[in-house]
């Protein structure tokens, strides 16, 4: 979880600053800034791949054709970056940011279909003097704007660009109704009358004076027909793609592991986990101890400890027990600001208290099944 911010237009300079100040804690590992004129891109480091300074940000192209400002993981870098190589791109470092800053550089826009990823991204291009600001397909990664008398901001964060003066920082009465109804705001709405979300699998073109320009893209997958399948056919094809995302999720420079609630989703993401790696202990699982879900078995869910216990057992896994005390679920106010939009759903306070426990072990990534749910036709 990286971080991202920046503007275009008459900003005090103070204000990139302050907007990656308030989103710090995505980047334990580094940050950066980036300003030119009108231009400020603004960068905080989670390192994941390639710790070395030749993965820092705002990163520049040898030529200075692009700088660009990257939050996510694109998993097919290896990939495009063989195909880059085969055109005599040489690289620096090891970082997938490096590979999207020379396909930006050398196919603008035209390479964010044959991205395989989750990411929030701005790249400015000096010489065409436009912004570009893209999100991925399946809007994993957050993505926020704002539009003052000033100019354009964006960053990762709602809670950064309060920080932008002349925003709007009413309440927008659409979006809190749908909070009220839905448990959720659909589409660009925010709490923020003035801030909006930038659209999964679109890009904005940002150019100075002008209003900006938003334009979709989708992956070239996303594009093939919808097939009847046999099931034999459907259930293999179901393994080998689940197999695949789960390997090239696993590409890390440091140590990782995964949430195991022992449901159908997490357990499958563990399964294909362990195959890839080759052996159990590989893989550290962390979960909720029996004591740790009393309560939220008070507020109307069910403990997952036993599951998570059996599904180690049977992987070989490791098994990391995390405690999570009452007095947590009365900490409304810090998680309410962590989170910067309302959600309905308790279990934030769970993977709070399991990511916690995963660094305190030194384990830096968890691979989770979250959106699994959907996919397998329910949790229970």
């Amino acid at each position: 979880m990286c971080g991202i911010a920046g503007y275009l237009g008459s900003f005090a300079p103070t204000v990139l600053g302050e907007m990656n100040r308030r989103q710090g804690h995505r980047g334990p590992d580094g940050s950066g800034e980036w300003q030119r004129g009108r231009v400020g891109l603004a960068h905080l480091r989670l390192s994941i791949i390639d710790l070395s300074a030749n993965g820092a940000q705002p990163m520049t192209d040898p030529a200075g054709r692009v700088v660009l400002t990257f939050n996510g993981e694109i998993y097919n870098y290896r990939e495009l970056r063989r195909r880059l190589e085969r055109e005599g791109v040489a690289f620096r470092g090891e970082s997938d940011t490096e590979v999207l800053l020379q396909l930006l550089a050398h196919y603008g826009t035209k390479c964010l279909p044959w991205l395989n990823g989750i990411f929030a991204f701005a790249a400015w291009f000096p010489a065409e003097s436009r912004l570009i600001v893209a999100r991925d397909g399946a809007g994993v990664k957050p993505l926020y704007w704002t539009k003052t008398a000033e100019g354009l901001a964006f960053a990762s964060e709602l809670k950064a660009l309060c920080a932008v003066p002349g925003i709007d920082l009413s309440l927008d009465a659409e979006a809190v109704s749908s909070y009220l109804t839905l448990l959720y705001a659909p589409g660009e709405l925010t709490p923020v009358r003035g801030i909006r979300k930038i659209l999964p699998g679109t890009f904005h073109e940002w150019k100075d004076g002008e209003s900006p320009r938003v334009e979709k893209f989708s992956p070239i997958h996303y594009q093939e027909e919808v097939q009847a399948f046999k099931e034999k056919d459907a259930i293999e094809a179901c393994r080998h793609y689940l197999g695949q995302a789960v390997r090239r999720q696993l590409v890390s420079d440091v140590p990782l592991g995964g949430f195991l609630s022992g449901g159908l989703d997490s357990t499958s993401v563990a399964h294909y986990a362990v195959k890839a790696l080759g052996a159990g202990e590989r893989y550290p699982c962390f979960t909720l101890s029996s004591e740790g879900q009393a309560g939220l078995t008070k507020e109307g869910f069910s403990g997952d400890f036993a599951y998570a216990t059996q599904a180690s057992e049977w992987l070989q896994t490791p098994l990391h027990e995390c405690l999570l005390r009452e007095r947590e679920l009365e900490n409304l106010d810090w998680m309410v600001w962590q989170l910067d939009e309302p959600t309905p759903d308790l279990a934030a306070f769970a993977a709070h208290a399991v990511c916690r426990q995963a660094q305190r072990r030194g384990v830096k990534v968890l691979l989770s099944g979250a959106g699994g749910d959907d996919i397998f036709s329910g949790y229970r």
